[in-house]
């Protein structure tokens, strides 16, 4: 290259220069100075950003994200985008995708994987981004751990006072009518002798203590929605045991009620149940001294269902007798207690007797 041509491309990088810092005086920045900051930008942004293709291949992601799910930033770049999303969300994907491809642009909730397998929630701002004729997607992760936190405790608190609004509702109508029960029995007594009106009286007495103290037992329970029944039975069996059993007696109760957790709904019906049936075994199934043993069984399966057994090797009860269309005031509580949990009763016969209830 001669001197001539030398100073011509001299002359040519000059006006460059004057053109660059004409820009710049402009309020433009210059094209190294504007990568820099986009850089810097994207680096140090509170929320997590990651750029992907529509099949998922990550291009690219920041120091928000990559550490907050537990990741180097090379691992996510390995990774596919199916392999951040928690199970449950990712067959979601496809239907985002067509929202982007219509839209250009979607909001939405997800829950990313970190790297120790526990999911963590997150608002997701994706949009569409042309880059050199590639469509790439540019997604703003945000994490939002603390708001769904924040919501799960507030539905929960709500759905707690909704129980506790509607139980004491129904609670309210079940001791009218227990009530009423009584009252019937007590006209029906007086009618024949007074000596047995005392007993009903007793009785009935006995009865309604057992009634107030199973709901006392529920309603200072921690929660409304998740009543730990192991704890409440334990309490319940052992004061049953204390009104009805008189003298010397040498009947055994066994519980079998292990991580069995229902709302005030199930719970206080379930209560109510035993304490009937259980309080009818102890004063009629073992007559004159008789030994026994009681067994109280609630259990849960996979499926959500319930089975209550009550179950004892006492005498049983007569042949004659139709529990289910029995009028004592026993039988009656039983049969109205099994239609609000809208389940079902049965019993055997044999060696006793053994009631199963079951119930979703």
């Amino acid at each position: 290259m001669n001197d001539k041509d030398r100073i011509k491309k001299l002359q040519e990088r000059v006006k460059q220069l004057e053109k660059l810092q004409t820009q710049k005086q402009d309020g433009h920045l210059l094209l190294p100075e504007c990568d820099n900051l986009c850089r810097k930008v994207f680096e140090n942004a509170n929320d997590g950003i990651i750029i992907h293709d529509s099949a998922g291949r990550i291009y690219g992601v920041n120091k928000a994200l990559y550490r907050r799910l537990g990741y180097t930033r090379e691992e996510m770049q390995q990774m596919n985008l199916h392999d951040l999303v928690a199970s449950g969300h990712g067959k979601k994907i496809e239907g985002r995708m067509s929202r982007l491809e219509q839209d250009g642009v979607a909001i939405f909730e997800s829950a990313d994987l970190r790297k120790d397998g526990t999911a963590m929630p997150v608002e997701v701002s994706a949009r569409i981004i042309d880059n050199d004729g590639q469509k790439l997607i540019l997604s703003i992760v945000r994490d939002i751990s603390e708001r769904k936190l924040a919501e799960d405790l507030i539905s929960a608190s709500l759905r707690e006072k909704e129980i506790l609004a509607e139980e004491v509702e129904r609670t309210t109508q079940f001791n009218n009518l227990v009530l009423l029960y009584i009252l019937d029995e007590m006209d029906f007594s007086l009618r024949k002798s007074k000596d047995i009106l005392k007993d009903k009286l007793k009785f009935s007495r006995s009865r309604i203590l057992m009634l107030l103290s199973t709901q006392d037992r529920l309603f200072r329970s921690p929660s409304y929605a998740e009543i730990d029944l192991s704890a409440v039975l334990r309490s319940l069996i052992k004061h049953i045991y204390a009104l009805q059993v008189s003298g010397i007696k040498d009947i055994v109760i066994k519980q079998e009620t292990q991580n069995v957790h229902m709302d005030l709904h199930r719970a206080l019906p379930c209560c109510l149940l035993i304490s009937e049936l259980l309080s009818n075994t102890l004063r009629h199934a073992f007559p004159e001294e008789r030994k026994g043993t009681v067994l109280v069984s609630v259990s849960q399966d996979e499926t959500g269902r319930y089975t209550l057994i009550l179950k004892d090797d006492g005498v049983g009860l007569p042949d004659g007798l139709n529990y289910r269309r029995s009028s004592t005031l026993g039988f009656k509580l039983v049969m109205d207690l099994v239609k609000q949990l809208e389940g079902t009763i049965t019993l055997r016969r044999s060696q006793g007797s053994y009631f199963t209830i079951r119930f979703v």
